[in-house]
């Protein structure tokens, strides 16, 4: 990828801090390195469940795409609660120019 945008929406601004908004941009962003360094392009479509875990302190992150397959669960160090949030992020690719840009946005701004 030659350049990468990456925008949010004002849902995801109301309801996430801007370090929390980070730590998904980098998941993404890592999940996007490796699946290039694996030779496939990763799913359009990242789904993010985050939730509050028995820990005050943490929160569990859990990644899914569904072509081709892949999930991955992530803990993170953080004073918000959750209680069970989905957020997703969107690549479109603008193949003729060759770069992408994301979109992050909660379920109900889709």
């Amino acid at each position: 990828m030659i350049n990468t945008d990456m925008y949010i929406t004002k849902g995801i601004q109301e309801h996430f801090s801007v370090p929390v908004q980070q730590v998904l941009w980098n998941i993404v962003m890592q999940r996007e390195r490796e699946a290039k360094k694996q030779g496939i392009k990763p799913d359009y479509l990242s789904v993010f469940h985050i939730r509050d875990t028995e820990n005050k302190d943490e929160a569990c992150i859990k990644l899914l795409q569904e072509e081709p397959p892949y999930s991955y669960k992530y803990r993170i160090k953080t004073k918000e609660t959750f209680k069970k949030r989905k957020v997703y992020v969107i690549r479109e690719d603008r193949n003729d120019i060759g770069s992408s840009y994301f979109v992050m946005l909660l379920p109900e701004e889709y």
